[in-house]
């Protein structure tokens, strides 16, 4: 079996068979090599997306922290604590209904979209216009921060004036 090639020459069906083989393999080997490609971009993505999802959802616990804390009253949030600059750590106390203080990172969690996030919630005393160190303790900062991947936080604040 012959087939007519360019000018019109005849060339035997055994010259063009081994191209062909080769042209098949080479385009198996480029296809495998986009796949592979594509398949760890997809990867990526997806990892980065449910990072992105974590932190959205972290930041919005965070907000509604922050709102319950600015609808509570400024004696409830700042009883027991001295105007000393300290940075006090609360935690919501659902048997008292009140916010519990402490010196030192409670290591709370809170249950948000069916996981346990870690929250860390700190008030501390500031003044306004440093570095005047007169004491006067102007305005009382609340931090507050969600986790939302391995030591990743995320944090919303506010200063309340007395």
């Amino acid at each position: 079996m012959h087939t007519t090639g360019i000018f019109g020459r005849r060339a035997p069906v055994r010259e063009r068979a081994g191209g062909t083989l080769v042209e098949v393999m080479i385009g198996i080997v480029v296809l495998m090599v986009l796949a592979i490609a594509g398949g760890s971009y997809l990867a990526e993505s997806r990892g980065t997306l449910l990072v992105q999802r974590n932190k959205g959802i972290a930041l919005a616990a965070a907000s509604g922290r922050l709102e319950a804390l600015r609808a509570s009253y400024y004696s409830q949030l700042t009883n027991g604590i001295g105007q000393d600059y300290t940075t006090w750590y609360i935690t919501w106390n659902n048997a008292t209904g009140r916010w519990d203080k402490a010196t030192s990172d409670p290591g709370e969690t809170s249950p948000v979209s069916g996981m346990a996030m870690p929250m860390r919630t700190t008030l501390q005393y500031v003044d306004l216009v440093p570095p005047s160190g007169d004491g006067s303790c102007d305005a009382l900062r609340i931090r507050v921060q969600a986790g939302y991947f391995a030591n990743q936080w995320v944090g919303v604040e506010t200063l309340v004036a007395p």
